[in-house]
Order: structure tokens, then C-alpha cells, then sequence
């Protein structure tokens, strides 16, 4: 199932002395008030336009009736049972449902860009830093120091 949410141009007028953001999803320059506000961001509004938004809100939506009775128990990432409900992930770019995964899987993947070119840069960082994944004396030596 793809869902084509950007086809509806939204209108709006860009006043003199409008503070002005790009939206993330449509990469609009809009005014601020076409923004929520919150305070998990620098400017202090959403990355996302209102209407982006809610367009993205109604997609996870369907894609929870659709794929909700496919729901498993534990991440489709990381594997680990999550104490919160787990989340639907999909790809920004097409829309397409990927699986459900963590709430923490959902944020890693986004920071890295949503996508497997940052995912690999990622596994190259630590593969080139010889990463050695901390055995329980050395994660004790760390917590005392």
C-alpha cells in the first residue's frame, strides 16, 4: 500500500516581516505559524509544516489499521521486548511500511538519516574506531572512574 499524502498544494501568503522555516518534509519555506510549537526543537516549532504534519499523522494511522494484527511482541530491529508500545516505522520517501520497531530503534534510525547510507557510516565509524563492545569489568571500571 502507497499512500500519495503532497499532492494538495496548501496555500498561504508570506507577510512582510514573517520569520520564516523550511519544512523537512515538503522543504517549503513557510511562516512560523504554519509550524507547531515545541519545545524539543532550537527554533522552538516542529521541523514539519502543520499540514505535513497532519498528513504524516493520517498515514501512520492507516498503516496501523492496515498492519496493526502484524504487530509482534518484541523491535524488528533491535529485538528487545519494549516496555512502550511499539511504533510504526515507515520510509519517509515512499511511504512504504517498513515493520515495528522501539521507540529508540525509531529515534537511531532517524538521527542517522532515515536511511542505510547513514546506518553504514555509522557501522564504518565504529568498525574504523575498533570498537569492542564493553565487557561487564570494563563497564565496571568506567562507572567507578
Amino acid at each position: 500500500m502507497q499512500l500519495d499524502l503532497f499532492v494538495l498544494e496548501e496555500q498561504y501568503n508570506i507577510l512582510e516581516g514573517d520569520e520564516l522555516q523550511t519544512c523537512k518534509t515538503c522543504k517549503k519555506e513557510k511562516p512560523l505559524h504554519l509550524f507547531h510549537k515545541t519545545i524539543t526543537n532550537k527554533s522552538g516549532h516542529d521541523t514539519r509544516c502543520k499540514g505535513c504534519r497532519k498528513k504524516q499523522s493520517k498515514l501512520v494511522a492507516e498503516l496501523k489499521k492496515v498492519y496493526g494484527h502484524t504487530k509482534p511482541e518484541a523491535c524488528e530491529c533491535c529485538g528487545q521486548r519494549s516496555e512502550k508500545s511499539l511504533v510504526v516505522d515507515h520510509c519517509h520517501d515512499t511511504l512504504r511500511f517498513r515493520g515495528w520497531i522501539c521507540e529508540q530503534c525509531n529515534h537511531g534510525i532517524g538521527k542517522l538519516g532515515d536511511n542505510l547510507e547513514g546506518v553504514k557510516k555509522a557501522v564504518e565509524y565504529l568498525e574504523k574506531s575498533n570498537y569492542i563492545r564493553p565487557t561487564a569489568s570494563s563497564a565496571s571500571l568506567m562507572n567507578s572512574a
